[in-house]
């Protein structure tokens, strides 16, 4: 995890993290579905235990809500 979470922090998806985590409401719809995608694609890379755990949490009711609203479903 420490190899993934240094690649992050030294990614141009970082800046994106940091800009919307700070703002988000000041941040533009479209960088806030960029990030949303971005966030979709770290979920992948979690390992099964942390998934399920995260999937059971409340915090997964609130992705839903984001993921209706900036998902591209």
């Amino acid at each position: 995890p420490d190899e993934k979470a240094n690649a992050f922090i030294e990614s141009d998806g970082f800046a994106m993290f940091k800009e919307v985590g700070a703002s988000p409401d000041s941040t533009e719809s479209g960088t806030r579905s960029e990030f949303f995608k971005m966030v979709n694609e770290l979920l992948v890379d979690l390992p099964e235990q942390v998934m399920q755990s995260f999937v059971n949490s409340p915090d997964f009711e609130l992705y839903k809500q984001i993921a209706e609203r900036y998902g591209d479903t």
